[in-house]
């Protein structure tokens, strides 16, 4: 089965992307939440602002301790006990 998107300039931007890379990637998509369904935790909505790397990660008392970079740009979009999605996963920031 396939199914069509239309990617728009502004994501192409951002992540980089061209129609090549795009014809041979694999994508993760996910079924909707219904109204109904129990949600835990962020609803992660908007657009991708940013593409980043991750610098470190470490285990900490039974908690993931993830550093990812950052650009000066993005700045003063982000502060503490703010949240960030990676991989549509919401993230609370701490330092």
């Amino acid at each position: 089965n396939n199914i069509d998107f239309v990617v728009g300039v502004e994501t192409l931007k951002v992540t980089g992307w061209t129609p090549e890379k795009l014809s041979s990637q694999q994508f993760n998509l996910e079924r909707s939440l219904k109204v109904s369904d129990r949600m835990h935790g962020h609803w992660v909505l908007g657009h991708v602002d940013m593409v980043s790397s991750l610098l470190d990660r470490k285990e900490v008392t039974g908690c993931l301790i993830l550093k990812i970079a950052m650009t000066k740009s993005m700045a003063p979009y982000i502060w503490q006990k703010g949240s960030v999605a990676l991989n549509g996963v919401s993230l609370t920031i701490n330092d």
